[in-house]
């Protein structure tokens, strides 16, 4: 697909300024296109920019937005029609009142990043942009995204199937992240998705060779329960003493500060996050990045997140546990070490294991991998260049 000088619409909930995949797809297309962005924050003095409607009814704490959300997602729930469920859909999401904005019109490409927004991106071309593209980013399996709630599975899990139903086979092109996340909308959909891992660009970056007293390991993301940080905790107050753990952690504070208090070794420190521009740069100097993830989910069982890959371009060594998808890459590459179980002695035992021999030998497997796993190589899956 060649993209130059079109009409595009980049669709994403949460905040695209922040979010790798949309941000750095953004500022690819803002190259010779004009870009129109939606989503639930606008960028500061850029006209292209669109906030989403409604973002309190989606975040907000408060009793009367619960209250109403729960309402809206009941009337949805047993709802026989389909187009109902679409016009709550709009209000949940907040593009209602978006579908006839002046300038959402005439689009040569929308891409869509949430599934949530997708009945909006088919709107937008049967409405009045018939011939746009759409491509559909599908980051996660989410007809089972948070299967591990009751609340989800309620009130989501159907709903989010019948849009998968209804509009992925008719997309240009579906994207996802790993293997086993193709394999599923694959068998679910009958679709062929492409995998396009969620990799930064290039980064020419050195080999740490130097030897500390420390194994500086790191950690950096968004602070979800689901993910169980306090185990990475655990493994690293059980491992020998010349390990250090640094975490970079956004999101949930609540679950942020719970877990600042159980941490009992002075070698293990939450930090305040840094701008997604600056993460290989912080953590260029660390020497192991953790990417820990037991399979609570199915979601999380086919992970192959963004962290993963600026480990790789910011040449560390990774360890992980046995994840499928990880371990593909860590054994191809020789660029990590993974324990044998998805428990706490195992991660311990295969961390204990390490030597600075390894440590380098895994750091010089990363410096070959990102030659490969980069986003100038990804986005050739979708666009010609």
């Amino acid at each position: 697909m060649e993209v130059l000088s079109k009409k595009i619409l980049v669709a994403s909930l949460g905040d695209s300024n922040s979010d790798p995949r949309p941000k750095r797809l953004i500022e690819y297309l803002k190259k010779g296109n004009e870009v129109y962005v939606l989503s639930d924050h606008s960028k500061v003095n850029d006209a292209n920019f669109y906030k989403l409607d409604f973002v309190q009814l989606r975040f907000g704490s408060s009793i009367i937005f619960k209250i109403i959300r729960l309402i809206l997602l009941i009337v949805r729930k047993f709802s026989f029609f389909d187009f109902f469920r679409d016009f709550i859909n709009g209000i949940l999401h907040g593009y209602i009142f978006k579908k006839n904005y002046p300038n959402m019109s005439n689009f040569d490409l929308i891409v869509c990043h949430d599934l949530s927004l997708i009945d909006f991106a088919f709107h937008l071309k049967d409405k009045n942009s018939k011939t746009a593209k759409i491509i559909f980013d599908a980051r996660e399996f989410y007809p089972k995204q948070f299967e591990d709630s009751f609340f989800f599975r309620l009130f989501h899990g159907k709903e989010r199937d019948r849009l998968c139903k209804k509009y992925l086979r008719r997309c240009e092109k579906v994207l996802t992240v790993s293997d086993g996340l193709c394999e599923a909308y694959r068998n679910s959909y009958s679709l062929k998705p492409v995998v396009m891992h969620s990799a930064p660009k290039f980064h020419e970056q050195e080999v740490n060779y130097q030897k500390n007293d420390f194994i500086r390991a790191v950690h950096h993301g968004v602070a979800n329960k689901n993910r169980q940080i306090e185990k990475m905790i655990k493994i690293f107050e059980k491992c020998e003493s010349r390990y250090s753990l640094d975490l970079f952690l956004t999101g949930n504070k609540e679950y942020i500060n719970s877990l600042s208090k159980i941490i009992k070794s002075e070698n293990i420190r939450i930090k305040d996050p840094v701008e997604l521009d600056q993460i290989i740069q912080t953590i260029k100097n660390y020497d192991l990045g953790i990417c820990y993830f037991e399979p609570k989910t199915f979601n999380l069982k086919h992970c192959l997140p963004n962290k993963f890959f600026e480990y790789i371009q910011s040449r560390l060594a990774i360890f992980s546990g046995p994840s499928e998808e990880m371990i593909k890459i860590i054994d191809e590459y020789n660029c990590g070490i993974y324990s044998k179980e998805f428990c706490i002695d195992s991660c311990v035992s295969a961390l204990n294991s390490l030597d600075f021999e390894k440590l380098i030998a895994f750091k010089e497997g990363s410096d070959n991998a990102a030659k490969k796993y980069n986003f100038e190589n990804e986005i050739v899956k979708i666009f010609n260049t």
